[in-house]
């Protein structure tokens, strides 16, 4: 994996749907986006190779028996929207995907690199979320992983 999506924006949602993704993330992405329902209620981005890379794990796990792998592989790809950046550097947020996050028309987001993909939240959910991190703190969940 070479390419690693870093720092955090704040863009607004325009009356259309649409959202600016900064500059530094369109150099990664190139020409088109997937976005999809995250996990703890945020909009994921990917490229396109980052996804089919994560889709082909998830089809290669057994689902037949796996009722929770199954809605999981329905969710994700029902819910998935592939997008092509306008002249502006613009993407269409779906309804559905807005409506998953609690993003609304006209209001700000916060727009956060993960590595391997971006995360767009709604910024009081986001707060919420982190409301109790503290970097000093995290060292016990890098611990099982040598980091």
């Amino acid at each position: 994996m070479s390419k690693r999506f870093r720092g955090n924006y704040t863009h607004t949602i325009d009356g259309k749907g649409r959202i600016i993704v900064p500059a530094k993330f369109r150099e990664l992405l190139g020409d088109r986006c997937l976005l999809t329902i995250g996990q703890e209620e945020c909009i994921a981005m990917y490229t396109e190779e980052d996804f089919d890379a994560l889709m082909d794990k998830l089809e290669e796990t057994p689902t037949f028996s796996d009722e929770a792998l199954r809605r999981l592989k329905r969710n994700i790809f029902s819910n998935t929207d592939d997008q092509e950046f306008d002249k502006q550097g613009r993407i269409m947020i779906a309804p559905y995907l807005r409506d998953a996050a609690g993003i609304a028309l006209g209001e700000d987001v916060c727009v956060r690199g993960m590595g391997t993909h971006i995360e767009i939240w709604n910024p009081e959910k986001w707060a919420k979320y982190n409301e109790d991190f503290e970097f000093g703190r995290s060292g016990a969940a890098l611990a099982p992983y040598n980091l």
